[in-house]
């Protein structure tokens, strides 16, 4: 009973700061997130963009999909690695040391897609070594895979389920991604 009573209470309090926004379109803007001077902790501040259709921002420009404070987790639209290319090198990096945000093992998946691709996910900074390692090979003809629907996918798995390294948060990541007709 007493759950539901706290419950209740939280449900009715308003989420943000007094006089700031509590949402962004349709998503919610718990403190100590906030947009606007005065409404966040420091390294939290949010900016709700109006235009074409409406986004909401991290400070760094990165878009916003959800914050879930129970949870702990805010969801971010982050690249996807794509690429015709017969030869293509790419990389991209999790939230700077400084942030106070971390890449969640618990919520994502480290997936390579396609042919001829290795993909590491490598600690930034001052760490050595692999966090984790996809790679997908495939027949020579790429034409030939694609004619006979020859699709593959390699995978580290759900973050920590299959590789002991993935367990935890990692403050910095560095993911390095290879495709190349040589492999």
């Amino acid at each position: 009973m007493f759950q539901l009573l706290v419950a209740a209470a939280l449900a009715a309090s308003p989420i943000a700061l007094p006089g700031c926004p509590e949402t962004c379109g349709d998503i919610a803007v718990p403190y100590p997130f906030g947009i606007g001077q005065g409404c966040f902790h420091e390294g939290f501040n949010l900016t709700c963009q109006k235009q074409h259709r409406t986004k909401l921002l991290l400070g760094d420009g990165t878009e916003v999909l959800g914050i879930s404070l129970p949870n702990g987790t805010v969801r971010i639209d982050s690249n996807v690695f794509q690429s015709a290319s017969a030869n293509f090198d790419g990389t991209w990096s999790g939230p700077p040391a400084t942030s106070p945000f971390t890449v969640s093992s618990r919520y994502n998946w480290f997936v390579a897609y396609g042919c001829n691709i290795v993909a590491q996910l490598i600690p930034y900074g001052t760490a050595v070594g692999n966090v984790s390692t996809c790679a997908s090979m495939c027949l020579d003809s790429v034409e030939y895979a694609k004619s006979h629907k020859v699709h593959h996918v390699a995978a580290a798995g759900r973050a920590g389920d299959e590789d002991p390294f993935m367990h935890g948060w990692f403050p910095t990541i560095y993911m390095e991604l290879t495709i190349d007709k040589r492999y």
